[in-house]
Parts: structure tokens; C-alpha cells; sequence
């Protein structure tokens, strides 16, 4: 993040702006640069590894100018909400269920890593996916016993 002649910026990666990548994290571009008349994402400045864009007025409104206005580009860090990202992993079906954890846990990553206490969500989460795939296999008379009551 970072202010250049007067805009505010970001600088991506090139790796970062690739979507065609099987693999990673992915940013929704679309909260993070800001796009010309004709819908197009244009960079400000084109260096050798990474594109500098114009933020969008939502990132700048939600992270504030203050982030942008240091002499030097600084780190989106913290900043990087969840809602700005997701991550995207090949997760192969092998026997048994061997990836259940992976598999669970792989879309709600954003809000995992951006919490401050990841272990935790991490648990939660995948503790009500699993108890939600145990729910849908009991027999409905079982479960229908304890609604009587």
C-alpha cells in the first residue's frame, strides 16, 4: 500500500494477478482495484515482478488513507480481511475420507488465518461440519426419540 502522485495504491505480485493458477490464495480483485470507464483493471505503473493499481474507494474507505500516506509501501498485513481473499487447493479423494479435515476447512481458510485465534475456528469449524455429516446419517427414528420429549 502506498501513495503515488497523489493515488492511492496497491502493489500485486504478478503471481498474485494470475487466476488462471490451479493452486493459492486468490484476492477478489474486483474489492481491491479500482477499474476505468470500460471495466478494465489498468495498472498505474508496471514493475518487474508485481503491477501497481488504484485502490478501490472501499478498500480505501474501510482500511483508511493513514495506511497508504508512510514514505515507503507498506504491507496490507492485518488488513487483508477475509472477505478480500480465498484460497483455492486440488484436494484429491483418496480412501476413507482421508482429506475430510482438508476438505472442510479449505473454504472457510480467509476467516480462519485472519482470526486471532485460528486454532480455535479452525476446531469449531470443522467440529460442526463433522457433527452435521454424523446428524444426516442417524436414523430418523433415533433422532425423532429425543424430539418427543
Amino acid at each position: 500500500m502506498h501513495t503515488i502522485a497523489g493515488k492511492y495504491c496497491i502493489i500485486l505480485d504478478n503471481q498474485l494477478l494470475n487466476d488462471q493458477r490451479e493452486e493459492g490464495l486468490f484476492l477478489h480483485l474486483n474489492k481491491l482495484i479500482k477499474v476505468d470507464k470500460n471495466n478494465q483493471r489498468l495498472p498505474l505503473k508496471t514493475l518487474s515482478t508485481s503491477k501497481v493499481f488504484a485502490v478501490t474507494d472501499n478498500l480505501l474507505k474501510s482500511i483508511g488513507k493513514a495506511a497508504f500516506e508512510n514514505k515507503s509501501p507498506q504491507n496490507i498485513s492485518n488488513k487483508l480481511v477475509a472477505n478480500l481473499f480465498h484460497f483455492k487447493r486440488n484436494i484429491s479423494d483418496l480412501e476413507n475420507n482421508a482429506h475430510n479435515l482438508e476438505h472442510n476447512l479449505i473454504r472457510y481458510m480467509p476467516q480462519i488465518v485472519t482470526s486471532d485465534s485460528p486454532h480455535l475456528i479452525a476446531a469449531q469449524i470443522n467440529t460442526q461440519i463433522e457433527f452435521d455429516r454424523t446428524f444426516i446419517f442417524l436414523p430418523s427414528d433415533f433422532i425423532s426419540c429425543f424430539l418427543d420429549n
